[in-house]
């Protein structure tokens, strides 16, 4: 089991910014930003249960993989694989247009809901899976989208609350938590989640 939280990886040289090949791993509330030339940004090579919520995941101009999230690509050795993925803010920096998601087929489940992705492609031309409120957004929805600061920019898009609220405890894939630079999370309260991985108002 994998638990990973309040972190910033960046400025990968090749190597995936993080790679997950446990039975069971949490990814949350995290920034993965690409400064360098990094593979993919989000790996889970052997599938597994993966709960990814609430991560800045940002690819760069010069990486070696157009994938940003991967998932099953060695095959799935695990009795349980499945993919879910909420609240995550993705974005694509490649010039020619990279993949936000890309699952190996095989007996697996994939999740996707609330993610904001900036990009060509959407979540869904990763296959089959169930895929709720994902919108795509342009870089002037966010306050400051080139100085990294991607909270719902008032009056957008995203500044709106989310439809889809989950009711699993078990898995919680309703966001308690934001990242908060340079490393850490601040507890989200009083307020209704919106789509994307930064709550917080301009």
């Amino acid at each position: 089991r994998l638990k990973v939280t309040g972190s910033h990886f960046h400025n990968a040289n090749v190597g995936h910014l993080l790679k997950s090949r446990a039975a069971e791993s949490h990814i949350r509330y995290n920034r993965l930003g690409d400064g360098g030339k990094a593979s993919y940004e989000l790996e889970f090579p052997n599938g597994g249960v993966a709960v990814v919520v609430g991560n800045i995941i940002q690819q760069g101009r010069e990486t070696e993989n157009p994938v940003m999230v991967s998932f099953g690509a060695e095959g799935y050795p695990w009795p349980v694989n499945a993919l879910y993925l909420t609240h995550n803010t993705m974005i694509d920096n490649l010039e020619s247009g990279g993949v936000p998601l890309w699952v190996a087929p095989g007996s697996r489940k994939v999740f996707a809901a609330n993610n904001v992705v900036v990009g060509t492609l959407r979540l869904e031309a990763a296959g089959d899976g169930t895929f709720i409120d994902n919108p795509t957004a342009e870089r002037g929805d966010f306050v400051n989208a080139e100085a990294g600061d991607f909270r719902p920019r008032a009056g957008s898009r995203l500044d709106v609350p989310a439809r889809w609220l989950d009711q699993d405890a078990a898995l919680s894939l309703r966001p308690r938590r934001e990242y908060r630079a340079p490393r850490g999370t601040r507890v989200l309260t009083g307020q209704s989640p919106r789509q994307g991985a930064m709550q917080g108002r301009e």
